[in-house]
């Protein structure tokens, strides 16, 4: 009929889910550890096959999932989305080892370009929901976002965090500040909604887990309203330290400070 919109519900498949997310590992693919002595090992799938017969099943190791389907092995990433995805799909939680877990790597050239994608798009889905546990926990805690508005004079800390140093630094790389939160490290989520001042220096963990930083005494004030707990934790650019980055150092100097009246 025309004018009438038709909405198409699409639902991807478990064939499309693996294709898109996991790696297909066949018999006797050999894979490399990560350790000291780099052992290296062959998967076994026909092993797992006379061991689960027809079952389609899935086990968890070291940040990584195991996947039998349709006797084929594949390899992923352990994310939340991905297990509910898998259980969704009707596979079967089984005991069994798995295969390229984080302490191991493929060996072939064309395996690991494969394998690194596959990671590289893990770990954004895993920054997500690692985003919303952050904001979980925030909200039990009674600790409040900060405005969109407020965020607008502060500068947020990369992922991959700061590199600064101070006059006496010039022949060395100088000082690395991380994020307070981050995501491989699920025990910083206590940071959440905090925040430490030095000298009208202030960084903070917003309800999402980005750590910011700014400058004055009004962005205190907005944090303590808005719940924030004062901890007592290291601040950047405290002691004389620039920034070596150079697009961060002039968005760092582009922030005002803002003072209000005490």
């Amino acid at each position: 009929m025309e004018g009438v919109k038709v909405i198409v519900s699409y639902r991807e498949t478990i064939e499309q889910f693996l294709a898109r997310c996991a790696m297909k590992c066949p018999q006797g693919m050999q894979i490399a550890s990560t350790g000291e002595h780099n052992e290296v090992v062959e998967i076994d799938v026909d092993y797992l096959n006379n061991k689960f017969k027809d079952m389609n099943v899935y086990n968890c190791f070291r940040n990584a999932i195991g996947v039998l389907y349709k006797k084929e092995y594949y390899a992923l990433p352990e994310t939340k989305l991905y297990v509910k995805k898998l259980q969704e799909f009707g596979i079967v939680k089984a005991d069994f080892f798995v295969f390229l877990n984080e302490d191991q790597f493929p060996m072939q050239d064309h395996m690991v370009k494969r394998w690194k994608e596959i990671i590289s798009n893990a770990t954004k889905q895993r920054r997500e929901e690692f985003k919303d546990d952050c904001r979980i926990w925030a909200k039990v805690h009674k600790a409040q976002p900060v405005p969109i508005e407020e965020l607008g004079h502060c500068l947020p800390v990369p992922i991959n965090g700061i590199r600064v140093m101070t006059e006496d630094d010039e022949f060395d790389q100088g000082e690395f500040y991380d994020p307070i939160v981050k995501y491989d490290n699920p025990r910083s989520i206590d940071y959440v909604g905090s925040y430490s001042v030095y000298h009208n220096r202030v960084i903070f963990v917003d309800t999402d887990g980005t750590t910011y930083l700014a400058k004055g005494n009004h962005i205190v004030k907005v944090l303590s309203n808005l719940n924030f707990r004062l901890l007592n934790y290291f601040i950047p650019f405290r002691d004389g330290e620039t920034i070596i980055d150079e697009n961060l150092r002039k968005l760092w100097e582009q922030i005002p400070e803002i003072n209000d009246e005490e």
